[in-house]
């Protein structure tokens, strides 16, 4: 009989102003897992091997202005991973007229999601008060 050790992949949001009222949906192998709003996070039990991890919005679908973003992640036997999802603003974007609005081209264009992995004990910290998404 063979034993299967499974892993524990943690994806979280932390708190941001830019986009705070938008949620991302994070899917694996293009298999939707659950919607990510401002400080919250889930999480996917995992075999061992290779997964791509995607996470994406849409403007009017759920208020995520950024891009969709995508990172391979290779999960090994018996480990915890984490992975923070985090919008953020395109900076240089120019303010339009005397009503001090962004340049909404180039802030479509340019405001992005980053996937990246965090170690443990920075994403205890960042997690600790966040909400647990429906799954």
């Amino acid at each position: 009989r063979q034993m299967c050790i499974r892993d524990r992949l943690y994806i979280y949001r932390p708190t941001r102003e830019f986009n705070a009222g938008g949620w991302v949906d994070i899917f694996l192998n293009d298999e939707k897992k659950f919607g990510l709003e401002n400080n919250s996070y889930g999480y996917i039990i995992l075999k061992e091997g290779e997964y791509n991890l995607r996470a994406e919005g849409s403007k009017f679908g759920t208020n995520w202005w950024p891009g969709p973003a995508t990172e391979k992640i290779i999960v090994a036997a018996s480990k915890e991973y984490f992975v923070r999802v985090t919008p953020f603003l395109a900076t240089d974007c120019p303010v339009t007229s005397y009503t001090v609005l962004w340049d909404w081209t180039c802030f479509y264009k340019n405001s992005k999601t980053e996937i990246i992995e965090i170690d443990k004990s920075i994403a205890i910290e960042e997690i600790a008060e966040a909400t647990l998404v429906e799954q």
